[in-house]
């Protein structure tokens, strides 16, 4: 069995039989950086739709070439596979491959379409979505979460759409967080890229092996960047540059520092959120998180800057695997399978709430609560 994980920036496949991860771009990212980008590229028109559904069949078919996976794409379609393949992904991912229109994602309430359930053929399956922008990438997060002893804990997704859940005894309450490119790992196949700083007395910046020079910051880099900075008061809690990383002659794009920002507020509001109407005053135990740049060293530096509460954190490293071999043993009951991950799980729509933008407002800035 095959499991593809069709991210916004990033597709992984794991196969069952053999063990092996494969892991490409998704090369849709040029319509785009974020799901919202491409929607509105490909409402233009229907020439534009055709371009940025084609990238993503492509994009598929090279995980089935290297799997060696037997197919034919006819008709908008595969057909004829000879290996069982599920495919997971964010809820515009999934329209693109169905073939139809999301503009009622464009814009509030965000609407999920009608996803087009004759496409999934006998050996291919895209797994249905949570609601949202809440797709099926994160089913292995809510397989986690159903199985941890905690009865309140906190479940986060980093990425370039953070999905945010809340498991409240046995049922779990879903939201999604528009970070943008703030949290998802930039091209692996980029040169000239800044992968770590240090201050010992001055700023260090080191370069990925063979770079010249630096035309990227990695997510987590620049994330511990902005960490030490705030921790030297050499920027202010809502991000503005002062006058000592003048005179340490460091250029600091604030563009990216207002971009690291308004992820940290889309992430924080939407738990809070969470909180005021499902948790009610109740402690969380226990927080689980994912994503393609999350390790412990940037787990303590997103602390530090408020994006993460300062609570036990397990960090799901293996996640995405072992949800592999938990659906390989549901081949042949596809329902069931699904069934036991959305069972009750509930999608919240947090942001059609009157009072989502004072919280939105309330979270920009960096560090402690203000």
């Amino acid at each position: 069995m095959l499991l593809i994980d069709i991210g916004t920036s990033f597709v992984k496949s794991f196969n069952t039989l053999n063990s092996q991860t494969f892991k490409t771009e998704n090369f849709q990212g040029e319509f785009g950086i974020d799901i919202i980008s491409r929607i509105d590229y490909s409402l233009k028109s229907k020439e534009n739709y055709q371009k940025i559904r084609e990238k993503l069949i492509y994009t598929i078919k090279k995980h089935l070439i290297y799997n060696n996976i037997e197919f034919n794409y006819v008709n908008n379609e595969f057909k004829n596979l000879n290996t069982n393949v599920f495919l997971i992904g964010n809820s515009v991912m999934q329209g693109f491959y169905d073939g139809i229109s999301l503009k009622n994602m464009a814009r509030k309430p965000f609407r999920l379409p009608k996803y087009n359930k004759n496409i999934n053929s006998e050996n291919i399956e895209f797994f249905p979505c949570i609601g949202g922008f809440a797709g099926s990438d994160i089913y292995p997060l809510i397989w986690k979460l159903k199985n941890s002893p905690e009865k309140i804990a906190l479940g986060m997704d980093f990425g370039t759409n953070c999905e945010i859940l809340l498991k409240i005894e046995d049922k779990i309450f879903v939201s999604s967080a528009p970070a943008g490119p703030a949290f998802e790992n930039i091209s692996f196949l980029a040169d000239n890229i800044i992968i770590d700083v240090k201050f010992d007395g001055v700023l260090q910046f080191f370069l990925k092996e063979n770079s010249k020079k630096a035309d990227f910051i990695t997510p987590h880099a620049f994330i511990k960047l902005i960490s030490l900075l705030l921790k030297r008061k050499m920027i202010s809690k809502n991000g503005r540059i002062n006058n000592n990383i003048v005179k340490n002659n460091v250029n600091i794009d604030t563009n990216k520092i207002r971009e690291l920002l308004k992820a940290k507020a889309a992430v924080s509001s939407t738990v809070e959120i969470l909180k005021k109407y499902y948790a009610k005053g109740k402690n969380i135990e226990k927080i689980y998180i994912s994503g393609n740049m999350i390790n412990s060293d940037t787990v303590e530096y997103m602390k530090n800057l408020g994006i993460i509460e300062d609570l036990e954190v397990f960090i799901c490293k293996e996640l995405f695997y072992s949800f592999a071999y938990y659906s390989n043993k549901y081949i042949n009951n596809k329902k069931k399978l699904i069934k036991s991950i959305k069972d009750k799980v509930f999608y919240f729509p947090h942001y059609n709430l009157s009072d989502y933008d004072e919280i939105f407002i309330n979270e920009l800035y960096f560090g402690e609560k203000i």
